[in-house]
């Protein structure tokens, strides 16, 4: 699952173990709110809330 900014750029990508659950989430039509909380050059980690 690749996460991206609303202007299209890539930031990376969730990890499987937390990607079926992102999934999971969306499919019953969660609305996420994605928020970069730390960011050392080129790696991102990211929170995802709801």
């Amino acid at each position: 699952m690749g996460v991206y900014t609303k202007g299209g750029k890539h930031l990376g990508y969730v990890p499987g173990f937390y990607s079926k659950a992102i999934y999971a989430l969306l499919e019953q039509d969660a609305d996420p709110i994605v928020r970069v909380i730390y960011n050392v050059e080129s790696t991102e980690v990211l929170s995802v809330m709801q």
